[in-house]
């Protein structure tokens, strides 16, 4: 099966590098894991039960750094965020939290959905706030558009 050929390529890689060894290897590739989850979540396409995200033991790849560059980036979207659009400074949260615990823990499954739980939330939280200022192109500030705008955004936090 291919849960256990990925746990004896874990356990070679334990033997190999160590525990103390595993630290880089799974921060290298969990950065990885983290940007091919933000393209899947975007454009959802060649889902699969097994993405074949294969270790990054010795030097990052290009995905790696990519995944590096765009983790910091979102970070910093999230300080820069948070007096001016609070609530996508709150999806970001969601999204980078749940993900950033597997950064430091070494899992011998390295991309599997039910680790998407939660920074889905977050997701959602963002594509909600992206559809409010778009809802405000169209609607006319009565009470009655207001109700309407206020269901909208409300409704595409519901996946």
């Amino acid at each position: 099966s291919w849960r256990a050929a990925e746990a004896d390529e874990f356990g070679e890689l334990v033997i190999s590098h160590g525990v103390a060894g595993m630290i880089p290897v799974n921060l290298f590739t969990q950065f990885k894991v983290g940007l091919k989850y933000a393209l899947l979540l975007l454009w959802p396409l060649n889902q699969s039960v097994d993405h074949g995200v294969p270790f990054e033991a010795g030097f990052p790849g290009l995905g790696a750094i990519v995944g590096i560059v765009f983790t910091l980036g979102l970070g910093a979207l999230f300080f820069v965020c948070r007096r001016i659009a609070p609530l996508v400074s709150l999806a970001i949260a969601f999204f980078l939290a749940p993900l950033s615990l597997f950064y430091f823990v070494p899992a011998a499954d390295v991309m599997v959905e039910r680790r998407l739980y939660l920074p889905l939330a977050g997701f959602a939280l963002m594509t909600g706030s992206a559809f409010c200022p778009i809802s405000n192109l169209f609607a006319t500030h009565n009470a009655e558009n207001r109700k309407w705008k206020k269901i909208f955004c409300l409704s595409s936090l519901w996946d």
